[in-house]
Parts: C-alpha cells; structure tokens; sequence
C-alpha cells in the first residue's frame, strides 16, 4: 500500500471514520445507509485526520512519512472484526423488531464499498494535504444529506380522511386566528359542545396528522371525541423547527384561547374535556400551548407527548397532567448535538448508556430508518397515543392557592 504514499495521521481518521459508522445503534440499517455511512465517514476521517497531521507536521517541522503496510493490514483486520460484531447486533437488532434478517450481500457490500471508496480516494488525490482538508469538507456535505428521517419530514399534508377530524389547512386565507374561528365555529356546528372530550391535534411540521392517535382517542372515548388540527406550516419538521420553532406552540395556543372561549359558555359539568395531542414537532408545539394553557387558568385535562425531540420540553412533575409516549429504540427524542460531547437524557426521561461521538453517530445513523420499521418501534407509533389516556396523572395540588373556608 505503500504506492498511495498514506501519511499515518490519514490513515488513522479513515479506521476512526469507518468504525464510527459500524456504531452499533438500536435499528436495523439497510445496506444503503451502511455503506453510505461507512464511506462518508472514512472519507471525512481521511480528511480530518490529513488536516490533522499537516498541521502537526508544520509545527514540529518533520517531513511527511507514509503509513508501513503492516499497520494497514492491522487496521483492516480491525475493521473486520469490527464488522463482525455488527452483523452480529445487526441480526439481532432485526430479530427483536421483526424485519427481514440480513444476508451475503448485505456483509460484503457494507465491508468492500467504502474499502473501494477510500482506496480510490487516496489513489486519486495521492493524498497532498490540501486536498484531503477539502475532500473532508465534501464528504461533511454529503453527510449533511443523511438527515433524520422521520414521518415528520414528509413534504405533504398527509391526514386522515375520518368524519370526526376537523383540519384548517394552511391554504385556507388568514390568520392563525382567523382560521382557528373558523375552525372552532365548524366544531360547534358539528355538535363539538355534546362531545365528552376535545383533542387538539397538533399536526407535525408537514401538516401530517396520524391517524393512528385519532383512532386511539376515539376508541378512548368510545367515538365521542372530536379532534381538531389546524396546520401551521407545510415543510419538512427538522426545517419548520429550524426556520420558525414557535410557529407551532402559536397555532396552537390561537386555537386554544378560541376554543376555550367557546367552551366556558357551556357549564362546567357539561362542557368536554380539552386534551392536547402531538407527535415529533407537533409534541413541542402541544407542550407550548399547554404552558400558556397554564399561564391563562385555561382547564386542559391532559397533554399527550408522543416521540418528542430531546431538549424540546421542559421537565415536569410526575403529577402534572402530562404523558410521553416514546418508543424505548426511536431515536428521536434521544438526538441532540450536545450527545457528541457528553450525556444526553431523552425526552422520556430514560437514560442510556454513552460513548463520546459513538453514541451520537449511532442515533443519527438510527434517525435516517426510524420509519422503516413496524408500528411500536423507531419513530412509528399506534393506537397506544389514545390509551395513553389511562396513565394521565390526576393533576399537581397547587399550595399557592388557599380555598376560602366559611365563616
């Protein structure tokens, strides 16, 4: 190997890119995201590490070396035992969630294709170390496409077509506001005002909704609930929280106020019960509307989180009137950059065990197939969002307030 004259310093970025990406993670992989993965980070390793030792040579004043081929050798056959216990998660991992085992081709592409990629990229640019800073830079680009993929960046306003679901798109005129009037005026005429319950739905960044947690609120309350969800914003999630993060936690909190007006003209005793429901961004929008629900005595009888991001809701006390709902493998509500350095608790509350950059490369890797997976696993959930229900607690006793005892 000596022909592509390998520093040492490239060759050790591209063993520490290539086994980060065989971090084992608690999703199967398909063999496209592996091999990308594989190739990407051992390219991006080349690059750093080349960045790397051009600057330590500089400084010490030594002459570039390349790497002897025997500690290539030692570094392929690390690689290789590396991969091995990845097929062996992998098969178990994909035993546990029930798809499909892995086979031959699966092994041999995810060991030859970024072999293939680095070997060619070392011989093509005969590693000068400017190159290898820029061709770091590309494959970080190139990274950069293996975004989170999660029911909450389809690009369409996919809803439910069910009788008991009333939904403002975000092509109907006005403002949140004005659309939530309308909204709420619609819900009345329908006979909201009989119903035993009201779930506010916040739709994901999209204007998805799934339908599976309205499903669970109907059976929840035998049929006599009426959801209602008026879209915020029609891009991918990860882009509307990005771009505009309180734009959801706002159409919520405007459909709210109206609908609450609405209700109190109801007595009490007779009015339905309000509920917040969200999933991925919409839990992050839910969780906004029921702290100004808090702020303005506005009577939720419960909020139901379901796969909220990390980092996106703010811890509360096991009383209060709040439930998650998450997946114990979807990583979404265990992704947060800070991972990269230290621990992370997940939305959930649950703590996981941590390695410094593994664990973050992992859940990323994990993100990219969060929906390639049946119903109860990753980012997919079910009816379980409506039975979540039976878990609510009954509410914090608030000591502030002293009840007025006669005289």
């Amino acid at each position: 190997m000596n022909w592509l004259r390998v520093p040492p310093s490239v060759a050790f970025g591209a063993l520490v890119g290539r086994l980060l990406a065989l971090s084992p993670g608690m999703l199967p992989r398909s063999v496209l995201v592996a091999t990308a993965a594989g190739s990407v980070l051992t390219v991006i390793g080349m690059g750093v590490g080349g960045a790397i030792g051009s600057g330590m040579n500089r400084i010490w004043r030594r002459r570039p070396t390349c790497v002897h081929p025997l500690w290539i050798a030692a570094g392929l056959m690390t690689v290789s035992v590396a991969l091995g216990f990845a097929v062996r998660h992998e098969i178990a991992v994909r035993s546990t969630v029930g798809v499909p085992a892995i086979g031959p081709w699966w092994v041999l592409t995810v060991w030859l294709i970024p072999l293939a990629t680095a070997t060619g990229v070392a011989a093509a640019v005969q590693v000068p170390r400017r190159r290898l800073v820029g061709l770091g830079l590309v494959g970080l680009v190139i990274a950069t496409f293996l975004v989170p993929g999660s029911a909450a960046q389809a690009t369409t306003a996919d809803r439910p077509d069910r009788s008991d679901l009333l939904y403002s798109a975000l092509s109907e005129p006005g403002s949140f506001q004005v659309r939530a009037d309308r909204l709420v005026e619609r819900w009345v005429a329908r006979g909201g005002l009989t119903q035993r319950a009201v779930a506010l739905v916040v739709p994901t960044g999209s204007g998805w909704v799934d339908a599976s947690s309205i499903e669970g609120l109907s059976r929840q309350f035998g049929g006599s609930v009426r959801s209602l969800a008026l879209q915020y914003d029609n891009v991918p999630s990860w882009r509307a929280f990005v771009s505009a993060p309180d734009r959801a936690g706002d159409a919520t909190v405007a459909l709210l106020s109206r609908l609450w007006e609405e209700a109190t003209r109801v007595p009490a005793s007779q009015r339905p019960r309000i509920y917040l429901v969200g999933q991925s961004l919409g839990a992050v929008g839910a969780d906004a509307a029921r702290e100004w629900a808090r702020s303005a005595k506005v009577d939720v009888a419960g909020t139901i989180l379901t796969g909220p991001p990390a980092g996106t809701i703010r811890a509360l006390a096991a009383c209060e009137r709040r439930v998650i709902v998450a997946n114990h493998d979807d990583p979404v509500p265990g992704f947060a950059l800070s991972l990269l350095w230290r621990p992370t608790p997940r939305a959930d509350g649950e703590h996981r065990a941590w390695l410094p950059a593994v664990s973050a490369t992992a859940t990323v890797l994990d993100l990219v197939g969060s929906l390639d997976v049946p119903t109860g696993h990753g980012h997919r959930y079910g009816i379980e969002q409506g039975s979540a229900l039976t878990r609510m607690p009954a509410g914090c006793i608030d000591r502030s307030e002293k009840s007025e005892v006669p005289r």
